[in-house]
């Protein structure tokens, strides 16, 4: 499976490589791992009785600590172009997108675009199971995995969770029940998805289709608790913590039992990038983008868009209903055009280390969307002028709050493998 040395979980976790996606508890069962929540706000396994050595080559195979990898070239469609920014992707499918149902898009952290595909898979007949995560209905600050199996069971865990969040510790249960499933989870997680469905004929039979985010990093808990510390609110008494939706990028929403509510702006809560307390494997990240995926959902905020964006239809018949186009960026010789205006940045080391490993200092699939903070001087100088040329035009052609860029890449492409 694998010729290079294995690596104990103990390793993996000290070495800073750990995500705490989950997937090692699921292949070698809850009775020899079990996740915890460690003093820094991470999820991690602690092995609790010992590992078989066919299980640890597995998890060394497909853990996204230990193996990186994109997706196989003979997985790819015919038209399939490799962009050295986006990867491999379907030409002209760079589209800025939004969920056509209102509630879904107001809800939604970029558009509702992800939870209204997961809500499409279902009705479709495409998928049975979307896993995905929501927020904790016992402890709102935490995230966890869920399985929704209705259109309103993905519409309730809307809106991106900015915290750990171990996916998929329970996907082997998941497979065993033989539907079929999407995921929304996290660029790493997706990889490991793709490179367990090499080594599980169930999940390259059953894992149909496969989203993401453009991700900026997965933050510890600390951050989040930071902030309850600066407002004066115990996590005790927390009855909401909802890190985005209800609008674009929305305010970060905490109410408590007792009727208190607060309201922090994108920038109060991300502004100073050096309390993000991204974790290490983050800063190593080679797919914050997920090239890994089928489809990726990135932030596009009122006034971020760039130049040269005009509305071009697509034919009926190549999207759901469920998600409406909004731009399409072309390139004067009629080839999409390639850009990355709302990726975000990897914060400097903060000097917080996992312990023998890297230091570290943030939909629903627990990481953070790139917002419009990471882009380079030249997108800001070029986002600047347009925005001028857009006050004296009155604003014409601004984008819509809500959109969000949706680069699509190779749907159906696990069906074609499977």
């Amino acid at each position: 499976m694998t010729a290079d040395p294995l690596l104990g979980i103990d390793e993996i976790v000290t070495g800073g490589l750990c995500i705490g996606c989950g997937l090692c508890k699921s292949i070698a069962g809850a009775d020899r791992i079990r996740m915890v929540t460690t003093p820094e706000g991470r999820e991690r396994p602690v092995v609790v009785r010992p590992i078989p050595g066919e299980a640890l080559a597995t998890i060394n195979a497909v853990c996204p600590g230990t193996r990186i990898g994109g997706a196989l070239p003979e997985t790819l469609p015919d038209d399939v172009e490799t962009d050295p920014i986006w990867g491999p992707a379907v030409p002209s499918t760079l589209l800025i997108a939004y969920a056509s149902d209102p509630a879904v898009r107001h809800r939604g952290a970029a558009g509702g675009v992800l939870t209204a595909l997961g809500q499409y898979l279902l009705r479709s007949g495409e998928v049975e199971l979307v896993l995905h995560v929501k927020a904790s209905p016992d402890a709102p600050l935490r995230s966890l995995a869920t399985v929704s199996e209705t259109p309103e069971a993905v519409l309730e865990a809307a809106a991106s969770r900015y915290g750990p969040a171990a996916v998929l510790e329970d996907l082997g249960g998941v497979l065993a029940s033989g539907r079929r499933l999407a995921v929304i989870a996290k660029p790493c997680d997706i990889g490991a998805v793709r490179r367990l469905a090499e080594l599980d004929e169930r999940a390259k039979a059953l894992v149909r289709i496969c989203l993401t985010l453009a991700c900026g990093g997965a933050s510890d808990l600390g951050k989040s608790l930071d902030v309850l510390d600066r407002l004066g609110v115990q996590e005790t008494d927390l009855r909401l913590f909802r890190y985005r939706g209800h609008g674009n990028p929305g305010p970060t929403r905490v109410e408590t039992k007792d009727g208190r509510g607060f309201d922090l702006t994108y920038q109060e809560m991300w502004g100073d990038e050096v309390g993000w307390r991204i974790q290490p494997r983050c800063k190593i990240c080679p797919d914050a983008i997920g090239e890994a995926a089928d489809l990726v959902s990135a932030d596009c905020w009122p006034g971020g868009g760039g130049r040269g964006f005009q509305r071009r239809p697509l034919p009926h018949a190549s999207r759901p209903a469920s998600v409406r186009e909004g731009r399409r960026g072309r390139r004067r010789d009629g080839r999409a055009r390639h850009r990355i205006p709302g990726h975000g940045s990897v914060p400097a080391p903060s000097g917080a280390q996992e312990a023998g490993g890297l230091g570290a200092p943030g939909g629903n699939a627990g990481g953070r969307h790139g917002g419009p903070q990471g882009r380079t001087p030249a997108h800001r100088r070029a986002g600047g002028r347009e925005r001028g040329r857009r006050e004296r035009k009155g604003n014409a052609g601004r984008p819509t709050s809500g959109e969000c860029w949706a680069p699509r890449r190779t749907a159906g492409r696990q069906r074609a493998s499977s």
